[in-house]
């Protein structure tokens, strides 16, 4: 058995998977951010998973344990003192109840990570992450396919855009998009009318999105004062205040997809622009730095994680605007691919293959729920067909139009040789 978690900043899975990678228990439970939470926090809320998938399981165990666990978590980046922290706690707490008693089979590695090992093998790419907040990084593999590689020499996070949480990043992000709904509401009622006139719309049009805003947040009215966020907002603790907030977004996603609110799409419209900014800084970073290879004449998938592109017609526009215009039609992406499902199969692919002697790894499959979401190669051969239809369509006109000047020029001195001019 192989277990593997994901830990976002909202929720957190665990699941165990067999030899041949299928899930034999999932459990659920609250965020597991180790940079906001602390490593005290984190240790429980990941032993309360396990022990609970135990617990379910226990009908069809024989005290087995699991041979590996690998945990991918949100804020557990390469290098940092508390992921050291945080792994001997765990080996600590686990081993050998739950967990083989062996020095390098627990693995923790940052959700970018996760997300890398469940999508693909080890290849270069682009991890863009918008769930609760939002991050980019160009990930290149050095020597991916030597298993004897130490997993830190092997992965090279060389560029990064995003990230940096609510007050500084985040942009594109659920909790972006919450806040700037907020923000962009009060400033309307203040009487701060730009963003209504630069959009075209009426004071009317933030009437649905205010009582979305009231029901939310259980506020005292639909004409609720701004005072009344701040005791969510200032007062509540970061992970309970980000968790609340970020889920306003849902609720404004289903308003711009469901009743076409102009006021909602133009909010996603943004974070589309947004989400497209960030992978274009890690490309500008490249051009200036040439820290990766990407300009062997190699595209690259761009891996999407996170809740924010299960709104992706919302997005969509903005998001391939960005690139293309940046891009001049030579982008350097290949597809946009979006993972619908748990990274927990890629922090337990990432423990098997680095934390295992090789006769001992099972060959873990890939997450099997990855959605194209835009094919860069195969819509410029559509825009291409449009372009050279318009093209012949053109060409047709004019040629109608040559031939209609031929016939009446022939008309008008058919009539003049008539009359004898």
């Amino acid at each position: 058995m192989y277990g593997g978690l994901e830990g976002g900043a909202t929720n957190s899975i665990f699941r165990i998977f067999n030899n041949d990678g299928k899930i034999m228990v999932e459990t659920k439970g609250e965020g597991t951010n180790l940079s906001l939470m602390g490593v005290n926090r984190v240790v429980n809320i990941i032993y309360q998973l396990i022990s609970k998938a135990y617990l379910e399981l226990s009908r069809n165990l024989n005290n087995d344990c699991m041979e590996s666990l690998g945990v991918a978590l949100s804020g557990a980046e390469t290098g940092n003192t508390i992921v050291k922290e945080l792994e001997e706690a765990l080996i600590s707490k686990l081993s050998p109840t739950y967990l083989k008693k062996n020095f390098n089979n627990l693995k923790i590695i940052s959700d970018i990570e996760g997300s890398l090992y469940a999508a693909t093998n080890n290849n270069n790419c682009i991890v863009l992450i918008s769930g609760t907040g939002s991050n980019c990084i160009f990930v290149e593999q050095t020597n991916a396919n030597d298993n004897h590689i130490k997993p830190s020499s092997r992965t090279l996070m060389a560029l990064k855009c995003g990230g940096g949480g609510h007050l500084i990043g985040d942009e594109g992000s659920a909790i972006y998009v919450s806040l700037l709904t907020l923000r962009i509401l009060m400033q309307i009622r203040e009487g701060r009318n730009d963003f209504l006139n630069t959009n075209k719309l009426k004071y009317q049009d933030i009437n649905r999105v205010e009582e979305c805003v009231y029901i939310h947040f259980g506020l005292s009215s639909i004409q609720f004062k701004k005072s009344e966020l701040y005791p969510l907002l200032y007062n509540s603790t970061r992970s309970s205040m980000k968790t609340k907030v970020a889920n306003l977004t849902k609720k404004l996603a289903k308003l711009a997809s469901k009743e076409n609110d102009r006021f909602c799409k133009i909010i996603f419209n943004i974070a589309g622009k947004e989400l497209g900014e960030m992978v274009n800084g890690v490309l500008q970073q490249n051009s200036t730095h040439k820290a990766l290879q990407i300009v062997n004449n190699k595209k690259v998938d761009v891996i999407c994680i996170g809740s924010m592109f299960k709104s992706w017609a919302l997005l969509q526009s903005a998001f391939v605007k960005v690139l293309r215009e940046q891009e001049k039609g030579n982008s350097v992406i290949k597809r946009l691919l979006y993972v619908n499902d748990s990274s927990a199969i890629g922090a337990a692919r990432y423990a098997v293959m680095y934390g295992l002697p090789l006769h001992k790894q099972p060959t873990l499959p890939l997450c099997k729920n990855v959605n194209v979401l835009y094919d860069f190669n195969e819509n410029n051969k559509s825009n291409d067909t449009i372009t050279n239809q318009k093209n012949v369509k053109n060409r047709n006109n004019d040629d109608r139009k040559i031939q209609y000047y031929i016939i009446l020029s022939t008309i008008f001195f058919c009539a003049a040789v008539k009359i004898g001019f």
